[in-house]
């Protein structure tokens, strides 16, 4: 996917953004490149990108059934 987002307002400034293939290519002002897609950002307050929860408790499985025997509070 090839996307031209236009008027974004990035660290206090309007900027264009250029993302092909999933990754940010460009960054810049009044950026004119060929883009299958355009979206005018214009009033946009935010851009962000996909979050991912990386919180994980893999670890904890090394622990698991150590001191089951025991109560959780005294």
């Amino acid at each position: 996917m090839i996307l031209l987002l236009k008027n974004i307002i990035l660290e206090g400034k309007k900027k264009d953004i250029f993302i092909e293939e999933g990754e940010i290519r460009k960054i810049g002002k009044n950026l004119n490149l060929k883009a299958k897609e355009k979206i005018d950002g214009k009033g946009t307050k935010t851009v962000l990108p996909g979050l991912i929860n990386c919180h994980i408790h893999s670890a904890m499985t090394l622990f698991r059934g150590y001191k089951d025997d025991l109560p959780l509070k005294e």
